[in-house]
């Protein structure tokens, strides 16, 4: 008898689970039917492939030092394919890592260079901000930057871009039509703690692209042949060109080639929408709910986080903790205001997608957060989370071990003063208890293209032996051609 009960119960049980699990997929494809939920999301834009000649090209710059002031910095030391499209530090380290060929977490500022007539460094870092991943970013359509610094233009409602170096807020038209991803290749290298350093000045920002298309031309083999002109006439598919294609233009068109290929959107999430009920597990499927049903004041995860890009590509106030030094008075970031000049934008920032979040730590434009469960945590319940937030920042791989009072010292204050702004606008009542917010970062993970977690996937993405002696490329693998580790593996 207490055997057949003991069955009876475990049928029961999975009568239950099963009953549960229909009444979720019923639930998630109402929501789905009535907002009419894609899949993944569009862009007019042609994606190419990573193996087409331009992007192949592109990859090739993406990791060649010539592009930085003093060689010792390539896009691929802050936006790596193996960590996600950005780095895992909280503060991005551009130039004057003391080890240039590592990367992530290992990749430290060498505090012995924060010297000079430049304002310097402050603390761990050269850039006050994180890093964006890369990876999707052709489905920006607004802006970029997370300020949006490089947008479309509001006013003429219009494919015209404007940038920061667009006069009186106008369009540049040194830039493509239409492509906000072009636009924004242009500026990292015209940023001294990002690529270009302190070293040499110049007039404006057309003087060091000018600087760099001259340094590409100039790099040469032992034979003292040019190295670029061959790769740049294979990757625009012009054999005959002399060397006055290694422009600035064409060197944004290649990257842009490059970071676009990376269109890492087929997600579990994408799977499921598309017909596919096991594409989830079950607390993926209750997180999901979760994500879209309205809470408190009506508002839900949904709200801001859109699918399919899972972005409306707003500005918020969320009143994040402060860290870093900023890019305003008292080591302040005002985000948004720098832009629009607009004291309704202070402490504003850009809603970023979610696509691949799992693997894009550390969280928030500051990268205040280290998990997923704090940052959603603090969307939720921001005076309580600032409230116990830990300002000595050890809960940060990048400032272990490091007393960051010194290096930071207004942190708490910019902080009450972003919380206090935030009430001006009502903070946000969503009010999910915290085993809901376990189900939701569940949910998060499905939103994770599983190439990014495949080393063989993702060497497409990675330059060849050839490439990087050829082209004098930073070897940024998984370990150095000494062995020395350069960062923990993503893959498993």
């Amino acid at each position: 008898m207490t055997t057949v009960l003991k069955r009876w119960g475990v049928c029961a049980l999975a009568v239950l689970l099963t009953a549960c699990g229909q009444d979720t997929d019923q639930r998630l494809q109402e929501t789905i039917e009535r907002q009419e939920i894609a899949a993944k999301p569009s862009v007019d834009l042609p994606i190419p492939a990573a193996d087409e000649p331009l992007a192949e090209l592109g990859r090739a710059l993406f990791f060649s030092p010539h592009l930085s002031g003093g060689g010792d910095v390539a896009c691929v030391s802050c936006h790596h394919p193996f960590r996600g499209g950005d780095e895992d530090l909280s503060l991005a380290v551009g130039i004057n890592a003391e080890d240039p060929l590592l990367f992530g977490h290992r990749r430290k500022l060498d505090e012995s260079k924060m010297v000079g007539d430049n304002m310097g460094h402050k603390g761990m870092a050269t850039m006050p901000r994180n890093v964006p991943t890369d990876f999707a970013s052709t489905y920006y359509q607004k802006a970029l930057f997370w300020d949006g610094r490089v947008r479309f233009d509001e006013v003429q409602g219009n494919s015209q871009v404007v940038t920061p170096d667009s006069l009186f807020d106008t369009p540049d038209h040194r830039v493509i039509e239409g492509d906000l991803l072009f636009a924004q290749t242009r500026f990292p290298v015209t940023n001294p703690d990002e690529m270009l350093g302190f070293e040499t000045p110049y007039a404006n920002t057309d003087g060091v692209r000018l600087a760099i298309e001259a340094r590409m031309r100039s790099v040469q083999n032992e034979a003292g042949e040019g190295v670029w002109l061959p790769a740049f006439q294979r990757g625009l598919q012009e054999p005959d060109a002399d060397e006055s294609i290694i422009s600035f233009f064409n060197i944004s068109k290649a990257i842009t080639a490059y970071i676009r290929s990376k269109d890492f959107i087929d997600t579990p999430w994408a799977r499921y929408v598309e017909g596919d009920k096991e594409a989830l597990n079950q607390r993926q499927k209750r997180g999901a709910a979760l994500f879209f049903q309205a809470k408190g004041d009506g508002q839900s995860c949904a709200s801001c986080h859109r699918p399919p890009f899972f972005s409306d590509e707003r500005y918020y106030n969320l009143a994040v903790p402060q860290i870093g030094p900023g890019m305003d008075k008292l080591d302040a970031d005002y985000g948004r205001k720098r832009v629009t000049r607009n004291n309704a934008d202070q402490f504003r920032f850009r809603t970023p997608s979610l696509l691949n979040v799992e693997h894009t730590a550390p969280y928030m434009h500051n990268g205040a957060y280290e998990t997923l469960f704090d940052t959603v945590w603090h969307h939720i319940h921001p005076e309580k989370s600032i409230e116990q937030y830990d300002f000595t920042l050890q809960h940060l791989l990048q400032f272990e071990g490091r007393d960051v009072s010194k290096d930071y010292p207004h942190m708490k204050a910019n902080t009450e003063f972003a919380l206090n702004k935030a009430r001006e606008n009502g903070l946000p009542e969503l009010d999910y208890t915290r085993e809901e917010v376990e189900l939701i970062v569940s949910f998060l993970e499905a939103l994770t293209d599983p190439c990014i977690e495949s080393e063989q996937c993702m060497s497409a993405w990675m330059p060849t032996d050839a490439e990087i002696k050829q082209l004098k490329l930073l070897d940024m693998r998984l370990s150095s051609p000494e062995g020395r580790p350069q960062s923990e593996r993503l893959f498993q």
